[in-house]
């Protein structure tokens, strides 16, 4: 249990996000017009995501890296996601507080809510995971440990970050931090940085294991273009 409440500390501590944004309104506007466009793209986004969620659920154990990655993908084209506003926050801080307080119901409860809105959330696995395990639902808590491990897997499959050239790919600043963290990762400072291939976010780290510090490249292009389109 210490290890699940260092965990928690450090994830909702990771939940503050900057830059926030309001959820972007559908287009009232008639299909004669350009603005339809937008709506229509989302409508086959939505579609896309539902189509790859389907497709690594049905494949469970089996499931691959490039089916995790593919869910991400879908889910960062899809009306459900939200590059700086993360509309599960809440959710997430009130499933932590209620693992530490060893209230599974209430945790699974709030883990379900979350991957039912995002279910490429880490910290929605994570909760779902170690609560439904707590609790003796070791079935279920077996299938978001599939996901949560995929997801990483999948983060893992864009890069190694060392570099520009190798950053790892996030959509959003609480999958970034979740990840970091998840590794056991502590996050020292972040620079946003401009290069040839988009935008990135270089992370400062400490492993509080051996006390090494090091730097993580992260492409948060996707992220970053999105936001800047729903300002417009």
């Amino acid at each position: 249990m210490k290890h699940y409440i260092f965990i928690v500390f450090l994830l909702i501590c990771g939940c503050a996000v900057t830059n926030p944004q309001g959820a972007i309104e559908s287009s009232q506007a008639d299909n004669t017009t350009d603005d339809a466009a937008p709506t229509h793209a989302e409508d086959i986004g939505d579609s896309n995501y539902q189509q790859a969620l389907e497709i690594l659920k049905n494949k469970g154990s089996k499931a691959e890296p490039k089916d995790f990655q593919r869910v991400r993908e879908a889910y960062a084209n899809s009306s459900k996601y939200f590059p700086y506003f993360d509309p599960t926050s809440s959710l997430v801080e009130t499933g932590f507080e209620s693992l530490n307080k060893s209230d599974w119901a209430a945790c699974i409860n709030a883990a379900n809510e979350i991957v039912k809105a995002n279910y490429t959330s880490l910290p929605g696995h994570f909760l779902g995971m170690a609560c439904n395990m707590e609790s003796g639902n070791t079935e279920r808590g077996e299938v978001h440990k599939l996901a949560l491990n995929g997801f990483i897997e999948a983060i893992w499959s864009t890069g190694d970050g060392k570099k520009m050239e190798s950053a790892f790919h996030t959509y959003s600043t609480p999958e970034l931090r979740a990840f970091l963290q998840l590794q056991g990762l502590e996050i020292i400072d972040q620079a946003l940085l401009n290069g040839k291939e988009g935008v990135f976010d270089l992370m400062g780290v400490r492993d509080p294991q051996t006390g090494d510090e090091f730097k993580l490249y992260f492409n948060i292009t996707h992220q970053w273009v999105k936001g800047a389109s729903s300002f417009q």
